[in-house]
C-alpha cells in the first residue's frame, strides 16, 4: 500500500513518537510510506533503522498572539494542502483528525485534554491583576499565555471545531482511552491496540538501592508534586525525576521547601541508555499521572524488572495486576506506605519485578505494529470494495476544460493572437475570464447536471515551467469544488511543450504534490487519474519517459494522443508509460465519415495499448481551426469537420453507446476550446444544443 503518515513532529522520543518509530521500522519494507511532520530527528530515525521512508516537511507552528487558536484550527487546513495523495492515511495525535483526508486511520493517543478532562485543572486567577492564563497543547514543551478574557472563548471555539473531524477509523491505546474517545466524539467503533516495549533495551539488576524513579514530562497533570510530597514520609531513600517541562521550577521549589533538596534529584532529559541504567538501579517506579491514557513507563518498569507504584486510574491498569504493581489512591501517604514496604521487603520487590517481566509477551512492538496495520488494511479493503461497487454502477464520463482565458474580448485567448488565439464563436456567458469564481460555478453546475463526472483541465508546461495562470485557476476550481460540495471532480491533462527534461520533471512533481491530494481530484481504480497530451515529440526518449513513469508510479496515466496508436512498435516509442490510450481529437483521423468511423473503432478496439487496458472512447462535436494563421497547421488537410447541426456529435455519442466491449471512460473533447471549435459550451450561434445532447446521451450510456 501507498501510505501517508502524519504526526506533528518526529523529533523527540516521547510515547507517541516512540510508537510510530517502532511501527515504521517494521512497516517500511512492505509498504510505500511517506511521513509528514514539521520536523524530523534524522539521528533518532537512523538509530532505530528507519531508513526506507520518504519524509516531507509541513508548515511549522505559529508563534505569538493567538498562536494556540491558529495551531488548533488553521494549521491543519494548511497541512491538508501540503500532504500528497496516498491510497490511505494514518495520523497520530491531536488535531490530526481535522485533516480532511480519506480514508484515514487516526491513533490519537489521547484527545485534547485541555478542553476535556483537564479543562478544570488549569489554575484560576489568584488576583484581579492577572491578565493571562497558561495553556498547553502537545507537542509544545512550554505554555501559551492566553488573555483571561479570551481563554474561555478559545476553549469553546476549539471544542466546537474538535467535533468536525471524521476519521474513518479511530484506534485507542487502551480500553480506558477507547471509552474516553467514545464519550468525547460519540463514536462506538474505536479499536484498541496497546503500545509495546523492547525488552532488550533494559537489563535487570536486583533492587539493592533505595532509589525511587519517576519518569514524566513535568506538567501539572503528571502530579510529580505528589511523589515529592510522599518522600518526606520515606527515610533513607532518594527520588530521581527524569523529564523536562514548565513545572520544573515549581517542583524544585517544592522539594526545597520540604527540606528534600538533598534527596530529590532532577535528571532532566536522558538518553535511552542512561534511562535503562536508572531503571536498573531503581527500587521501583512511582507514577501519579491524572487518568493517563496508557503510560508506556509502566511497561518500561516491567521490562526492567521493577515493581510499579501508581494511581489506580488510566490505561496502564489494563497491563498490570497486583502481582507486579500497587495501584493506590492519589495520596502522598499512600505512595509513602508502599515505598517503605518495598524498602523493608526487597524480596517482595524482586518477586513483583520478575512477575512484571513475565507479562511483557503481551506487549511487544511487533504486536503493536501488526495490530495497527491490520486496522489500516481493513479500512483500505473497505475503501477498495466501495470503489469497486461504484465503478460497477456506471462508466466514467469526463470532458476537457480549458482555463487559459483572460477577461474580455482581446484578452488572453480571446482573439489576442492570430496564431493561437483566434475565436469565431462567442459563448453565451460572454468573453469570460477563467479565474472568475462565478463562471467556474456556472460551468461546474452545468456540467454536473449534464451527468459529467469530471473535467480534465489542460495545464501547459513550456520552457518557463508550469503556466502560472492555469496553475492558479486549477487551485481555485478545486477549492470551489470543496467549498460548494460539488460531486463533479477534476483531473489534470498535462500538456508538455518544452525540450527541457529538468523543467518537465520538476513541473510534473510540483503538480502531483500540489493537486493530487485534493478530495475533489478524480480517482480511478484506486489511483489519481491523469492525462498527458501526447504529440509524439517525446517518443523514443527512454531516459525521460522512464523518469516520468517513476514520478507517476502512483498515478493512473492515460495518453490523450494526437496520433493513432501503433500496435507494432508502440512500446519502443513510449516504453509502457501509459495505462490507457485515447484520441485527443478523433475527428482529425480522416475527412471521410465512413473511413473516420472505421479508424476510430479500430483504435478503440486496441485498448490493450495501455498497461491497465483501460477502454477510453473520445467524442467530439466538430473541428475548425481555419481561423488560426499558424504555419504549422497549413499542411494539415483536416482543418475543418462540419458540425452538421449536431449530427457529428450525435453519431459519435451513438458510437460510444454501441461500443463493444463497453467503455470504461468516455471523454468529451471539449467543453470550451474555441480556437479549434471543438466546444460544447452554449454559444450565441448554437445555443445549448450540445449540452442537451450530452445530458441525453450520458443518461443513456449510464443506464446501459
Amino acid at each position: 500500500m501507498d501510505i501517508g503518515i502524519v504526526i506533528p513532529e518526529l523529533k523527540k522520543y516521547g510515547g507517541a513518537e516512540k510508537l510510530l518509530i517502532e511501527c515504521l521500522r517494521r512497516w517500511q519494507y512492505e509498504h510505500n510510506i511517506t511521513v509528514y511532520a514539521i520536523a524530523f530527528n534524522e539521528k533518532l530515525l537512523h538509530e532505530h533503522h528507519v531508513t526506507k521512508i520518504k519524509k516531507k516537511i509541513l508548515t511549522s507552528y505559529f508563534d505569538g498572539k493567538h498562536s494556540m487558536l491558529l495551531n488548533s484550527i488553521l494549521l491543519p487546513k494548511i497541512w491538508e494542502k501540503e500532504i500528497g495523495r496516498h491510497e490511505i492515511y494514518h495520523t497520530h495525535l491531536w488535531p490530526m483528525h481535522l485533516l480532511n483526508l480519506h480514508p484515514v486511520v487516526w491513533y490519537p493517543h489521547e484527545p485534547l485534554r485541555v478542553i476535556n478532562d483537564l479543562k478544570y485543572e488549569q489554575p484560576v486567577a489568584m488576583t484581579a491583576l492577572e491578565t493571562s492564563r497558561n495553556i498547553h497543547t502537545y507537542p509544545k514543551t512550554t505554555y501559551d499565555a492566553v488573555d483571561i478574557k479570551a481563554y474561555m472563548a478559545y476553549q469553546a471555539v476549539i471544542a466546537a471545531f474538535d467535533k468536525i473531524g471524521k476519521p474513518d477509523k479511530i484506534i485507542a491505546n487502551s480500553k480506558y482511552t477507547a471509552g474516553y474517545l467514545n464519550r468525547v466524539y460519540g463514536v462506538d467503533n474505536v479499536g484498541v491496540v496497546y503500545p509495546g516495549i523492547n525488552k532488550e533495551d533494559f537489563f535487570y539488576q536486583p533492587p539493592d538501592e533505595n532509589i525511587i524513579l519517576c519518569v514524566n514530562q513535568l506538567w501539572p497533570h503528571k502530579r510529580v508534586n505528589l511523589i515529592i510530597e510522599a518522600m518526606q514520609y520515606v527515610e533513607n531513600s532518594q527520588l530521581y525525576i527524569v523529564g523536562k517541562g514548565p513545572e520544573e521550577k515549581n517542583l524544585k521549589e517544592q522539594a526545597k521547601e520540604l527540606g528534600l533538596s538533598d534527596r530529590v534529584f532532577f535528571m532532566g532529559s536522558v538518553s535511552n541508555e542512561e534511562l535503562a541504567i536508572l531503571y536498573a538501579r531503581a527500587l521501583c517506579l512511582a507514577f501519579a499521572s491524572v487518568r493517563e491514557p496508557f503510560g508506556i513507563v509502566a511497561l518500561e518498569a516491567m521490562a526492567a524488572g521493577k515493581p510499579l507504584i501508581a494511581v489506580n486510574e488510566g490505561g496502564y491498569c489494563e497491563a498490570v495486576d497486583n502481582s507486579c504493581a500497587f495501584l493506590i489512591d492519589a495520596m502522598p501517604q499512600a505512595f509513602a506506605e508502599k515505598i517503605n514496604y518495598l524498602i523493608d521487603n526487597k524480596d517482595v520487590a524482586t518477586k513483583m519485578g520478575l512477575a512484571g517481566k513475565a507479562k511483557l509477551d503481551n506487549f511487544t512492538w511487533q504486536k503493536t505494529a501488526d495490530g495497527i496495520m491490520d486496522e489500516i488494511k481493513r479500512v483500505y479493503a473497505d475503501k477498495v470494495s466501495k470503489q469497486m461497487e461504484l465503478q460497477d454502477e456506471s462508466l466514467l464520463v469526463g470532458i476537457e476544460y480549458y482555463v487559459w482565458y483572460g477577461k474580455g474580448f482581446g484578452a488572453s485567448h480571446w482573439n489576442d493572437n492570430k496564431q493561437t488565439g483566434v475565436v469565431t464563436q462567442k459563448p453565451l456567458l460572454g468573453y469570460y475570464s477563467s479565474d472568475s469564481g462565478e463562471i467556474i460555478r456556472r460551468h461546474l453546475t452545468m456540467l454536473e447536471k449534464s451527468g459529467i463526472d469530471y473535467v480534465s483541465v489542460n495545464i501547459h508546461i513550456d520552457e518557463r515551467g508550469i503556466d502560472v495562470y492555469q496553475y492558479n485557476v486549477v487551485e481555485r476550481i478545486l477549492d470551489i469544488m470543496a467549498d460548494d460540495n460539488y460531486k463533479i471532480k477534476l483531473c489534470l491533462q498535462i500538456c508538455p511543450f518544452t525540450t527541457s527534461s529538468e523543467k518537465l520533471l520538476n513541473s510534473i512533481k510540483k503538480l502531483i504534490e500540489k493537486f493530487l491530494q485534493y478530495k475533489s481530484y478524480q480517482q480511478y481504480k484506486n489511483k489519481p487519474l491523469m492525462y498527458i497530451f501526447w504529440t509524439g515529440s517525446l517518443d523514443g526518449d527512454y531516459d525521460l519517459l522512464n523518469k516520468i513513469r517513476h514520478l507517476l508510479s502512483n498515478v493512473l496515466v492515460i495518453a490523450s494522443s494526437l496520433r493513432l496508436y501503433n500496435k507494432t512498435d508502440e512500446y519502443n516509442k513510449t516504453y509502457g508509460l501509459f495505462d490507457g490510450w485515447s484520441l485527443f481529437s478523433p475527428l482529425e483521423v480522416a475527412n471521410d465519415d465512413e473511413k473516420r468511423k472505421i479508424l476510430i473503432k479500430d483504435t478503440y478496439q486496441q485498448y490493450e495499448a495501455g498497461n491497465k487496458q483501460i477502454k477510453v472512447f473520445t467524442c467530439s462535436p466538430g473541428y475548425d481551426d481555419r481561423g488560426l494563421e499558424d504555419p504549422g497547421r497549413e499542411k494539415n488537410h483536416l482543418r475543418y469537420i462540419d458540425r452538421k447541426n449536431g449530427d457529428i456529435f450525435r453519431d459519435m455519442l451513438q458510437m460510444a453507446l454501441e461500443c463493444y466491449p463497453t467503455p470504461d471512460i468516455i471523454k468529451i473533447s471539449t467543453f470550451n476550446e474555441y480556437h479549434e471549435n471543438t466546444h460544447t459550451e452554449p454559444t450565441v450561434a448554437e445555443g445549448d444544443l450540445y449540452i442537451k445532447l450530452l445530458r441525453k446521451y450520458i443518461s443513456k450510456l449510464k443506464r446501459k
